[in-house]
């Protein structure tokens, strides 16, 4: 992963789950979900003790949290 983000630079990504489900914490999980859908997984391990990323909305200069996760967003 540290080789491709220092070909990329930062990538925007959420968790790994379906809408209204629980982000994937294992690459189990992840497969259960998507299975052949995906190309390939990387095994990060268990991230049950990680918070699910953030997500917001910006239009027009107005943000909107849509999911309050890892990194707070105040008003």
């Amino acid at each position: 992963m540290t080789k491709l983000l220092l070909e990329t630079g930062p990538l925007q990504t959420t968790s790994a789950n379906l809408p209204g489900k629980p982000p994937a914490n294992t690459i189990n999980q992840a497969r259960a979900y998507f299975g052949d859908k995906v190309d390939f997984y990387i095994d990060g391990g268990d991230l049950s003790d990680r918070q699910p990323s953030t997500i917001i909305r910006v239009i027009d200069d107005a943000v909107e949290v849509i999911r309050q996760g890892a990194v707070k967003i105040q008003d």
